[in-house]
């Protein structure tokens, strides 16, 4: 069993981004890798707790919220920065804690596409059209249309374009009516999904200030948070 250090999140900063008032384990070796130049690695800290739930597996319900968020929050930056394997790594990572949530898996599906893993990410958006959050997203549907004419499931895309004519009337493009058809070489006539940047793996570091805590035993940040000592 590894040593835990415990950092804990400055309060303020924890109700802020709505994170559960929990403390976050850190292993002492790899302290010096999360908590460096006055910042603290977001990802960082989720691998450590992934770790750390691996061999306290009865902590898992406690943490799972905090996972999540934090993943979600971790992607976010890494996804507008361009690193979009980093993003899906971390969206992946939260999924395994928080599967029926369908903000992360969206997101993740979006990773997905970026780095043009097509079937991948149509595994995906079909889960998502499966369980819509609410009537307004008639995005998914175009998205797994086009995924499955890719793919070669031109009935499947037919079949999804039509409910979405039946649920969004005004939203379906009229072009994107029609089930796609095939060329005169039998290929699927489609236009091809936008060419995503190219993905990057750099995890990045948030601002201590921000991220609201101190490296155990280390010197205190602007915004004060403290490390107990070693449990």
């Amino acid at each position: 069993m590894s040593k835990w250090f415990f950092y804990e999140m400055n309060p303020v900063i924890a109700e802020q981004l709505n994170l559960p008032d929990l403390p976050f384990p850190v292993r002492k070796q790899a302290s010096l890798s999360i908590f460096k130049a006055g910042n603290v690695s977001l990802s960082r800290i989720l691998d450590e707790l992934d770790l750390y739930l691996k061999e306290e597996p009865d902590l898992v319900n406690a943490y799972r919220d905090a996972i999540g968020k934090l993943a979600w929050l971790e992607a976010m930056e890494s996804g507008r920065e361009g690193f979009f394997q980093h993003a899906a790594h971390y969206l992946r990572l939260g999924l395994e804690y928080q599967p029926s949530n369908l903000s992360l898996r969206c997101e993740y599906a979006s990773a997905l596409l970026a780095l043009g893993f097509h079937v991948e990410a149509l595994e995906e958006f079909e889960y998502l059209v499966r369980h819509p959050r609410k009537l307004s997203e008639p995005l998914v549907w175009i998205v797994a249309a086009r995924l499955n004419t890719i793919c070669g499931n031109r009935e499947r895309a037919g079949e999804l374009l039509a409910e979405l004519d039946a649920q969004f009337p005004q939203t379906t493009p009229d072009a994107s009516r029609e089930a796609p058809r095939e060329a005169g070489n039998g290929d699927v006539d489609v236009d091809p999904l936008p060419s995503p940047p190219a993905p990057g793996t750099a995890p990045r570091t948030t601002p201590s200030a921000a991220a609201g805590g101190t490296a155990p035993g280390g010197p205190a940040s602007p915004s004060a948070a403290t490390a107990p000592a070693p449990a």
